[in-house]
Parts: C-alpha cells; sequence; structure tokens
C-alpha cells in the first residue's frame, strides 16, 4: 500500500461518512494541498458528503496513478484540480475566480497544504516569535 492511499482507509474507521452523509450537497468547496495524504482524505470525505471539490497545489498536474484513486473515490465527477502556487495573492485570487466561474460559487476553503518554513521547527521555545507571523502570513485566509 503507498504512503498515499493510508489516509483514504484511516478517515473511513472514524465513519465521517456516515455523520456527513448528504450534508454538503451543492456546496464547492476549495481543499489547499489536496493530494497530500491528509488534503486527499479530506477531499473523499468531503466528495462522499456531497460536496464538489476542487484540490488544489503547487504542482502543475497531479500524480496520475494518485489522482485515478482519488478520481474514483469521489462519486459523479465532483473532483477537479487546479495548479495554485499559496504563497502569491495574485494566484489564490485566480484560483476563486476560476472556481466560482466553473462551479457558480464557493462555500469554504480548507487549508491542508504543508508549507514549512525554516527556523520553525525545535522547542517551541526557541522558535523566534517573528517566524511563526512570516509563517501565517503565507497561509491564504
Amino acid at each position: 500500500m503507498s504512503a498515499q492511499a493510508g489516509p483514504l482507509i484511516c478517515c473511513r474507521k472514524v465513519k465521517l461518512v456516515e455523520h456527513l452523509a448528504g450534508t454538503l450537497k451543492g456546496r464547492v468547496v476549495i481543499v489547499i494541498g489536496g493530494t497530500g495524504g491528509i488534503g486527499s482524505a479530506v477531499c473523499v470525505e468531503l466528495g462522499l458528503a456531497g460536496a464538489t471539490v476542487v484540490a488544489a497545489g503547487r504542482s502543475p498536474a497531479p500524480e496520475p496513478e494518485h489522482w485515478k484513486r482519488l478520481s474514483k473515490e469521489i462519486p459523479e465527477g465532483r473532483l477537479t484540480y487546479e495548479a495554485t502556487d499559496v504563497t502569491d495573492a495574485g494566484t489564490c485570487r485566480t484560483l476563486m475566480d476560476i472556481v466560482v466561474a466553473r462551479h457558480g460559487g464557493l462555500d469554504a476553503v480548507l487549508d491542508c497544504s504543508n508549507i514549512m518554513m525554516a527556523g520553525l521547527s525545535g522547542r517551541f521555545s526557541d522558535v523566534d516569535p517573528g517566524k511563526f507571523a512570516d509563517f501565517l502570513a503565507l497561509k491564504p485566509g
């Protein structure tokens, strides 16, 4: 089993699908980092709950085999991918515009990206507080 497949199975064990079933029908959600481990699991759960899901990531295209598996998990083709650099406000605005034009609206943006900066690892008390501000400035919304 690949590392990418694990989170999809893990989420099923907590039965989120039964809890959310149908509650997101007609909703449109962008998942930043939507092809990563956690992001993929979030996309699947949202899709199974009825949402139209736009996975966004920094790669020009998702890894083909992983995308094929992910697309099979979400019914009725309600999954698309958009390449997006979340560190660039203009690219983020373009993403929002594309999603609204294509789907008629946008209900939520979830950040499952794995952005990491030098200087943020180690003991919390040893990290420069200014680094946290820089890190949070990278996060959309």
